[in-house]
């Protein structure tokens, strides 16, 4: 084995991603630390931010919202190139946190442009989950309709940011968006399409969360 430091923690990273899929948070954490301290030793500046990233999405998964929305913040600061995926990841913790107005004010901005402000890169699908999510926590009906379009093309997959997380399949996000908008038989397809991936790849968070939904 040749050891190297960036690969040992790609490895560790990616353990910690699949605990967090499987619902073993304590697990994620524990990885996570492990991770950040082998990856430290290969130089590599995203090693801490994607540490970061780990620890505070168990946070987010455990309602740590404030905590989460301070730690983002300093994420603007010190990585500006990440502000657009910073930026919709607050609007979820908005949502979540019960900051409804507020969410639904950066959705509205988002929605303006027909979401052309989120570059087209690794972290997209991701940003866009957000976006629905939070749509679906503040009943933002009109957002939903925009949203829906731009993810319907993508339902087979999940919503993966490597190593860091899986956040299941982008059908749990849109049958949510599918219910915001009225449509019921289409929003029943999606949820079984999400659980039936879910039960597939063992996600076990990700299904609890679905069938509560559902």
């Amino acid at each position: 084995e040749l050891r190297l430091p960036y690969y040992a923690w790609v490895t560790a990273a990616a353990r910690a991603c699949l605990h967090i899929a499987t619902g073993r948070l304590e697990d994620a954490e524990q990885l996570a630390e492990q991770a950040q301290q082998i990856g430290g030793r290969s130089g590599d500046l995203t090693v801490a931010f994607f540490g970061g990233v780990q620890r505070e999405h168990v946070k987010f998964l455990r309602g740590r919202f404030d905590e989460v929305a301070e730690w983002l913040g300093g994420v603007l600061r010190s990585f500006p190139v990440l502000v657009p995926a910073v930026e919709c990841s607050l609007v979820i913790t908005y949502g979540q946190s019960g900051q409804h107005e507020r969410a639904r004010t950066e959705l509205a901005r988002y929605c303006a442009d027909d979401f052309a402000a989120l570059p087209r890169n690794a972290m997209w699908l991701m940003n866009m989950a957000f976006l629905a999510d939070a749509c679906v926590m503040t009943g933002d009906a009109e957002a939903a309709a925009r949203l829906y379009p731009h993810l319907a093309p993508f339902t087979p997959y999940n919503v993966v940011l490597p190593p860091a997380f899986v956040l299941g399949p982008v059908s749990h996000y849109i049958a949510g968006l599918a219910a915001l908008m009225g449509n019921d038989v289409a929003a029943r397809r999606h949820y079984e399409d999400a659980l039936a991936l879910e039960t597939r790849t063992g996600s076990r968070q990700w299904t609890a969360r679905t069938q509560v939904e559902y």
